[in-house]
């Protein structure tokens, strides 16, 4: 004889088959997400970070060599040739980390001190063209002159004094004076690189916020919070790097084009730049790990979005211009505009498609409101 079961109760029954199915439904994402947070701030440390910036303090080091030697015989062409390769060595080593708006390199300004962009003003120039004219002498105290504007202390700074075009050494410069501030500047480049560097390998540091999180933390309270921090700074990345470079550059809508607002114009590497940008946004990625713990419906993301990232690599690499001439050549200009749209695409992957599967959104963009 069957059981009877009063109506209600059959109702009751069925909304909680249904509840457990939605909870289990919802958990099993969940703890996919979770699996995909874990171990994520070791991975990025030894893959992305500690890399990156032990680079710039390398590149750094030998820029100061290559400008002293520049500087001891401005009119040997080897010299000048290494001196160029040097700084683009430089230039690429920064672009790949410029991005990163968390960490050391937010103390004291260190930022600041190594990338004063944008300028859009022209302040931080103005502050070096007065320091040529003016030859002061604080350019021969070290101590003194990292206590100056940091405007005079970065990698913007050292591409107007060594690449300007009316930038003049040897027996036109007197006293020498032009180099010496390039010795400074890059001396100054070098001392914040070997800051942040040490700042990254300590074990006690910074780098022990991000891997051991918890209630105690004062940055990080578990590991989804560091997880998002990487998100928003490939999100950031990825918008600056359009909005702010590319589509400034080439003229937004009825915008008139500004390419001579783009960061080393003057030193001729204001496209290698942008693809080295690229180039650390993709290795950042690839060193969080997040798309390996998407389900199957999401597993394109695996291929899709590193294959993007090289797309746009690949077609900036194509362009054998400046970036002021590509902007005025119609086949280059497309090329600019159709990196622009693979940006985008990459961004609306990796801050929604990724995010969402993985459960995770990007938090505050620390480029707000600048």
């Amino acid at each position: 004889m069957a059981k009877w079961m009063h109506p209600l109760g059959k109702v009751l029954s069925a909304a909680c088959v249904i509840a457990v199915t939605f909870v289990a439904s919802v958990a099993a994402p969940a703890a996919m997400a979770d699996a995909a947070f874990d171990g994520v701030a070791e991975r990025v440390l030894r893959d992305y970070l500690r890399p990156a910036y032990q680079s710039l303090d390398q590149q750094s080091d030998r820029m100061v060599a290559r400008v002293e030697a520049f500087c001891a015989s401005p009119g040997d062409r080897a010299a000048k040739e290494a001196l160029d390769a040097q700084f683009l060595a430089l230039v690429e080593s920064w672009s790949r980390v410029e991005f990163i708006r968390f960490g050391p390199v937010v103390a004291r300004h260190r930022y600041e001190r190594l990338f004063l962009w944008p300028d859009v003003k022209g302040r931080g120039l103005r502050q070096v063209r007065r320091l040529l004219a003016a030859r002061d002498p604080v350019i021969d105290d070290p101590v003194a002159y990292r206590k100056k504007s940091v405007a005079l202390q970065g990698l913007p700074a050292l591409d107007y004094v060594l690449f300007d075009k009316g930038a003049v050494f040897g027996a036109k410069d007197e006293d020498g004076y032009r180099c010496r501030v390039a010795e400074e500047i890059a001396g100054s480049i070098h001392a914040t690189a070997r800051s942040l560097r040490k700042d990254w390998e300590d074990d006690a540091g910074y780098a022990r916020l991000m891997t051991a999180p918890g209630p105690d933390n004062p940055v990080y309270r578990d590991e989804r919070e560091v997880a998002r921090e990487l998100i928003t700074s490939l999100v950031s990345g990825l918008e600056a790097l359009r909005d702010r470079k590319l589509l400034v550059a080439l003229g937004r809508g009825e915008a008139t084009p500004k390419p001579r607002r783009l960061p080393f114009r003057r030193s001729g590497l204001a496209l290698e730049a942008l693809a080295a940008n690229l180039q650390g946004l993709g290795a950042l990625y690839a060193a969080t790990g997040f798309d390996e713990a998407v389900d199957q419906e999401n597993e394109w993301l695996q291929d899709t979005v590193p294959f993007e990232f090289k797309n746009a690599e690949r077609v900036l690499a194509s362009i054998p211009l400046s970036a002021e001439e590509a902007v005025a050549t119609p086949e280059a200009a497309e090329k600019l505009r159709y990196v622009s749209v693979v940006i985008g695409t990459l961004d609306e992957m990796i801050g929604t498609d990724l995010s969402t599967a993985i459960d995770l959104k990007a938090g505050f963009n620390a480029l707000d409101g600048d």
